[in-house]
């Protein structure tokens, strides 16, 4: 089933539920999916050069960043001066 008959098949659904609960929450479901998706394009600052810097990359970078620490993958301030020893 592609994109669109996926969407066809989930506005019968909804157009044919009489359920007002399984209606508010669908409908929730779907606000909150658009909330996000709004949310992570989020400009949530600039870089120095003036590019935007996008909530979701941030959030992505971070989470790798988190990752190299949690697996001790980084340079320690030691390391890091007798490496600039040599430069």
């Amino acid at each position: 089933m592609d994109l669109e008959q996926k969407k066809i098949a989930i506005i019968r659904s909804v157009i044919e539920e009489q359920d007002p609960r399984v209606l508010k929450r669908a409908e929730a479901l779907l606000c909150d999916a658009v909330d996000r998706r709004r949310s992570d394009a989020l400009v949530i600052g600039y870089r120095p050069s003036g590019n935007p810097v996008i909530k979701a990359d941030f959030l992505e970078r971070l989470m790798a960043t988190l990752n190299d620490l949690k697996h001790h993958e980084y340079i320690g301030i030691n390391e890091l001066e007798s490496l600039a020893e040599s430069w």
